[in-house]
């Protein structure tokens, strides 16, 4: 992390000189023997203007573009004419959207995506040649974790971590090191009320759940909408606690039965 830190303080520096410019220049798009030199303020369509500072005909620090309404839509750091640097893209209400170091092509280090409301939608990690590298994170739209897991060189290595969207964690994921998926289990999260707190009492969450009754036998399996049973396996037991039989159910209706 340290080389990206670097290359943060390189960024901030250019575009502080960048700022210096437009400060000083008296004189807005200044072509000095052929080339485009310091403050330029360009206008295209639909209302859209760039903004920001070339060096010897090359852009370099910070760019700004804004749209008709005035509203900044992208921010980019340039080196040389090239983009490398921070870079961070906006929603047309002004909230951010993307944010992370771009380089060329690519992005590099720590990146982050949000959604419309403001919440983060995905927390990545990218190496030098621009594969995600190290722990990825993704978000449900209410702002809890909706899946994690470590890349490797752009590949998923290991287990893939799925939440519902209250941030209780339902299902494990595996993969090997080239990617390849290799199973999955259920988690049975921990439910607020009941014997041990998986019983089906109160139960309001959504996801893919299995559901104990106050006995500890398996009550449900599948898949609840807002504490409602919608498409899985019922189980049904006798008065001796023998199990006799499994419903099935599609979209909270059952289709059919089998022994077990």
């Amino acid at each position: 992390m340290l080389r990206y830190a670097i290359l943060f303080a390189m960024a901030l520096l250019l575009t502080l000189s960048a700022s210096a410019q437009k400060q000083e220049g008296s004189e807005l798009n200044k072509i000095e023997n052929g080339v485009r030199q310091g403050w330029w303020r360009i206008e295209g369509r639909n209302g859209r203007i760039d903004e920001g500072a070339y060096v010897n005909g090359k852009k370099n620090g910070e760019w700004v573009t804004t749209d008709a309404k005035g509203v900044v839509r992208s921010r980019v750091t340039f080196d040389n004419g090239v983009p490398r640097g921070m870079a961070t893209y906006y929603y047309p209400d002004g909230k951010v959207m993307e944010t992370g170091y771009w380089n060329v092509d690519h992005w590099e280090g720590d990146y982050g995506r949000y959604y419309e409301n403001g919440n983060k939608s995905c927390s990545f990690s990218y190496d030098n040649r621009g594969r995600r590298a190290g722990k990825q994170t993704y978000y449900h739209e209410n702002g809890k974790l909706m899946f994690d897991g470590v890349w490797e060189a752009g590949k998923i290595n290991g287990p893939l971590s799925i939440y519902n969207d209250e941030g209780q964690k339902v299902m494990e994921r595996n993969y090997d090191a080239s990617g390849n998926y290799q199973g999955s289990q259920d988690v049975v999260p921990e439910v607020p009320s009941g014997a041990g707190g998986k019983t089906s009492k109160d139960f309001k969450g959504t996801g893919n759940f299995s559901i104990y009754d106050s006995f500890g036998r398996k009550e449900m399996s599948g898949q609840f909408k807002n504490g409602v049973f919608m498409t899985g396996d019922k189980f049904i037991y006798d008065s001796a606690g023998k199990l006799i039989r499994v419903d099935k159910y599609v979209d909270g209706k059952k289709v059919g039965s089998k022994n077990p």
